[in-house]
């Protein structure tokens, strides 16, 4: 559609993927404008320059520039702005929302990237599979994120910048299954002059006497009966009336909760994974629980209790931050599959030392450290965000190292409460018992991990901060029950 408002363009393509995008963003381009293209998958991209090269027309030659990375952190580094930013190749076509996982793309920080990234009369333009009630309700949720960066740019009244159709291949019957949902954002408002040639265009696709092939699902001045076009003319407050999800769409998509599946209430498979694991995690714990104690006294019984809560609350809490820490940061290394390497290598790495200092600290110091590493969780979620944003470059080793040395001091002291409660321990009770007791760590971290996506789906990434920071609270007061013994 934006050939028939836009000339010459300079155009950025988010998910070149193959030959499908390219070829007519090149065209509406023209020799003038500018192409450039982010595509996060470096497999495809050397498929498409080697292997499908002269298969696909060398069309990776006319792209002006490829960002091998994320469009978020292409976004960020870059300030060239396009008449036309096109996401059509990312979206996730029939799988959208089922899974829960996290869409930096579609998030009301996005949009908002990208309307900064526009000109003043540029669009961005995005793909929806209407195919089931599932999609429907995310094309929604499209919108809603994209009306909230609006207002958030000062204009609340998004009435006059949106344009949104349907239509159907030739190729293909006029079903459900093949409907495609096309979302128009203009940054001003629509002229007249620009809705009058998008009629046309319209009109050109539907040839008389047959089902319409190209139908209007939102225009400007138009009360059109069906949901897209009554969810964009209806009051903020009055958008989460419109389906038995709605309480979902309330709550637009954010990179704290960057979750379509928000659409689905309960969800439904997350929640039974969760409920799963968290009965084999209690028998789990149980039997190691009543082993432990086999051996024990009545009043030793008593005073193993402290342990297995602090055990229990450091394991969760450890693989809480962990999980989130990965999800978190991905958009600010540019490439998901590196930050899962890198994150996880740098927690692993300075835990390991830390545990390995805190042979060096007195009982007392290491306590005090523990209060600090609260104080550290916090600081980190508070204030990390703002500064990689603030710092981060085009370089994938540049973004990792920055990454590394803001978690340095948070994955140095979360090495020291595992060594230091077995230390005590096998001080209280048997050397024998410390090897239980890294089990008992081990079967609770296992629940921290699946428990973090349920909790991200329903609170965001900072509900999972918050609750690591409540299960090292908790360790600190397992660690005080267990010193009023010794007194």
């Amino acid at each position: 559609m934006p050939h028939q408002l836009a000339v010459q363009p300079d155009v950025l393509v988010i998910g070149t993927a193959g030959d499908g995008i390219i070829q007519p963003a090149r065209l509406l381009a023209g020799k003038n404008g500018r192409l450039d293209g982010v595509e996060i998958n470096a497999g495809l991209v050397a498929l498409m320059r080697h292997r499908f090269y002269q298969a696909s027309g060398r069309v990776y030659d006319y792209l002006d520039n490829l960002f091998i990375g994320d469009a978020r952190t292409y976004l960020n580094t870059h300030a060239q702005q396009y008449g036309v930013i096109t996401l059509l190749n990312s979206y996730t076509g029939r799988l959208e929302d089922s899974r829960g996982a996290p869409d930096y793309l579609h998030t009301v920080d996005a949009m908002g990237s990208y309307i900064n990234h526009l000109t003043p009369n540029g669009f961005l333009l995005f793909e929806v599979r209407d195919i089931n009630d599932l999609t429907h309700v995310s094309g929604l949720r499209i919108l809603h994120a994209l009306i909230n960066a609006q207002a958030q740019h000062g204009d609340d009244m998004p009435r006059d910048n949106f344009v949104v159709y349907e239509f159907y291949p030739k190729t293909q019957k006029i079903t459900r299954g093949n409907n495609y949902t096309m979302i128009v954002f203009k940054r001003s408002a629509f002229t007249t002059q620009e809705l009058d040639r998008l009629q046309e265009w319209i009109d050109q696709h539907n040839a008389p006497g047959e089902k319409k092939r190209v139908n209007a699902l939102y225009f400007p001045g138009r009360q059109l009966e069906n949901d897209y076009s009554r969810f964009v003319l209806a009051d903020n407050g009055a958008r989460s009336k419109f389906f038995p999800t709605a309480s979902w769409l309330t709550t637009p998509i954010t990179d704290d909760k960057p979750f379509m599946a928000n659409a689905v209430q309960g969800f439904p498979q997350v929640t039974t994974m969760v409920v799963r694991t968290a009965l084999l995690v209690i028998g789990l714990a149980l039997l190691l629980t009543l082993v432990m104690m086999w051996s024990k006294t009545g009043g030793q019984r008593w005073m193993l209790l402290p342990f297995l809560l602090y055990f229990a609350s450091t394991g969760a809490g450890y693989l809480l931050i962990e999980v989130a820490l990965i999800q978190w940061l991905q958009i600010f290394t540019g490439l998901p599959a590196y930050t899962f390497v890198f994150v996880l290598g740098v927690l692993l790495l300075f835990s390991g030392l830390g545990s390995q200092f805190s042979h060096r600290l007195s009982d007392r110091q290491i306590t005090w450290l523990l209060g600090v590493l609260v104080f550290v969780i916090w600081a980190s979620v508070r204030f990390i965000p703002d500064l990689m944003w603030r710092l981060q470059t085009q370089s994938l080793i540049l973004n990792s190292i920055m990454i590394a040395l803001s978690l340095t001091p948070m994955a140095f002291l979360m090495g020291m409460p595992l060594h230091f409660g077995l230390k005590l321990l096998k001080n209280e009770f048997l050397p024998r018992d410390a090897a239980l007791g890294f089990g008992f760590n081990s079967i609770w971290a296992t629940l921290g991990g699946n428990a973090s996506v349920l909790i991200a789906l329903y609170g965001g990434f900072h509900s999972v901060f918050l609750f690591g920071v409540m299960a090292y609270v908790v360790a600190l007061i397992s660690l005080a029950l267990i010193a009023i013994p010794s007194r």
